[in-house]
């Protein structure tokens, strides 16, 4: 299958240290995508699976902002973080596979820059 994941994103120095960045993104996906990811075939059930038979068509399948910071500590030093939130939507929210539709994550760390 075949899938376009596209985004935009907005960075700004906060001090000269310190940049902000702000993004928003989504996904699609072909049919043949969708149905590998979250279609259930006829076969599974005909198997006894207890999942009720699922043929997402294409589309959209996932939308997601987050917002990130890094800071430099010294020269050679960065410190940095962000959170992101997604949000599954359309036949992928609604396929008998999803657990959950909205996922959230955060991330933070520190790198060294050694070759400046």
């Amino acid at each position: 299958g075949a899938q376009l994941n596209t985004g935009l994103q907005y960075a700004f120095a906060l001090t000269p240290q310190t940049r902000v960045n702000f993004g928003v993104g989504a996904a699609w996906g072909n049919a043949t995508f969708m149905r590998t990811q979250f279609g259930v075939p006829d076969s599974a059930a005909s198997q006894g699976s207890a999942l009720a038979p699922f043929a997402p068509g294409g589309g959209l399948y996932s939308v997601d902002a987050g917002m990130g910071v890094m800071t430099a500590l010294n020269r050679r030093w960065v410190a940095f973080g962000g959170v992101t939130v997604s949000q599954l939507r359309g036949d992928a929210r609604r396929s008998p596979l999803t657990l959950r539709a909205n996922t959230y994550s955060a991330t933070a760390g520190i790198a060294y820059r050694c070759c400046q």
